[in-house]
């Protein structure tokens, strides 16, 4: 705002004196009509709207000549007194203050509106340069978060495929537990079938050795009865003869007892020959038991042998599998912790600056501890492939149950590889 002062002079013609001449001050609002006074002398209000009145009197009552001189003197003689000049200059100086004070602050406001405006144009630059790079920087974060999604997504489903794997590798270790248990119950029940049985054959062939022996002696009874009954006959036959000559007794004698020696002869050769063939046959059966006793307590022992291989193999496969367990919830463990953190970051996107290093750490130690877990399963299937003699191969359920193990954890190393740059840049 300006203000300005113009300075009007008129010179009322009046009798006996002039009009001191009027000043009006232009401001903003308007002009303020003062009058020129004596420099100093000192004004008041009262004054002004006396002279003011005077004034409209003396214009009024022009037609009337004496009384116009008469106000008119009046009227001069208002203004020419000190008070009245005085309060003209306090007026006048009030007047010039009031107007210098309103460009004054008008200036100011000028500069200070000015001033504002550079300064909210300033602070709107400023904050439209950190509401981009703070935009730019949820956009990274949240490209971020979609990744570590991403992430978690793939290893929870390689989580799920590798419990699925180990609950196919339990099912089939403890089908091959019952089975082994079944064919060791089935092959000791056919050994020990197999050993009665043989006692039972032996029991027979005994019975029937026993039997034929007590049929030999019967046999022989018999003959030792026919023998007796041939020697009463002979007796009785040489009881009869003793009344014949005694050439024809003793050709009869003679041919008897050639007869008897070769009948009893034949007996004798029969019997030793039953008797080496009974030997024999006896001998060939104890022979065959004791083959088949043999075989069989191979077998048994070679059966105990597979058993207790077994056995051993069944435990360190229990042991394996509750090392697979532990992983399994150290993995589970780990990926909760890191859905957990990307959480936790996309919550204080804030702070998720200053999270950074930390997530960043944490996946360092997650992929350290893959390593190790992955030397360490390296490790255990080279013990379990050379420690076991050949019975488990790389063909293997356990062999291969161990290769995709750490087939997948190298695949979770690599995959940790860029999201551990990524989140250190």
């Amino acid at each position: 705002m300006s203000a300005t002062t113009s300075t009007h002079s008129s010179t009322s013609l009046a009798s006996e004196g002039s009009t001191p001449p009027v000043t009006s001050v232009r401001t903003g609002g308007g002009a303020i009509p003062v009058s020129a006074a004596a420099p100093g002398h000192d004004h008041a209000p009262v004054a002004s709207k006396a002279s003011a009145q005077a004034a409209n009197v003396a214009s009024a009552r022009l037609e009337d000549g004496s009384y116009a001189a008469a106000a008119t003197s009046v009227v001069n003689s208002v203004r020419e007194t000190p008070e009245y000049r005085v309060a003209w200059d306090l007026e006048l100086w009030r007047a010039v203050q009031a107007a210098q004070l309103k460009q004054q602050l008008a200036e100011q406001k000028k500069k200070a509106l000015a001033e504002l405006a550079r300064s909210v144009k300033a602070r709107e630059q400023q904050a439209v340069a950190c509401l981009e790079l703070r935009e730019r920087d949820i956009g990274r974060r949240e490209q971020r978060l979609v990744e570590a999604e991403k992430q978690l997504e793939k290893r929870q489903w390689r989580l799920a495929e590798m419990e699925r794997d180990l609950r196919r590798v339990r099912q089939q270790l403890t089908d091959a537990r019952r089975r082994a248990k079944e064919e060791a119950a089935a092959e000791a029940q056919r050994a020990k079938d197999d050993a009665m049985h043989a006692v039972e054959l032996s029991e027979q062939r005994v019975q029937a050795a026993e039997a034929q022996a007590k049929r030999a002696d019967d046999r022989l009874q018999q003959a030792q009865r026919d023998y007796l009954a041939l020697s009463d006959e002979f007796h009785r036959f040489r009881t009869r003869e003793l009344t014949t000559p005694p050439e024809k007794l003793s050709a009869v004698e003679g041919r008897l007892r050639t007869q008897f020696i070769a009948e009893q002869e034949a007996l004798r050769k029969q019997l030793e020959l039953r008797h080496v063939e009974q030997q024999q046959e006896l001998s060939d059966r104890c022979r065959k038991l004791e083959e088949e006793n043999k075989h069989l307590t191979a077998l048994a022992t070679k059966r105990k042998e597979q058993l207790r291989r077994s056995t051993s193999d069944v435990e360190h496969l229990r042991q394996l599998n509750k090392v697979l367990d532990e992983r399994v919830q150290q993995l589970e463990a780990a990926a909760g912790k890191a859905f957990g953190q990307a959480r936790a970051t996309a919550a204080g996107s804030s702070g998720s600056a200053a999270a950074l290093p930390a997530s960043a750490m944490a996946g360092a130690g997650a992929a350290s501890a893959i390593a190790r877990e992955v030397d360490r399963l390296r490790r255990e299937r080279r013990f379990i492939v050379e420690g076991s003699g050949g019975a488990l191969d790389e063909n293997s359920d356990v062999v291969r149950a161990l290769d995709k193990a750490i087939n997948d954890m190298v695949e979770q190393l690599n995959c940790l590889g860029p999201h551990l740059h990524m989140a250190t840049d």
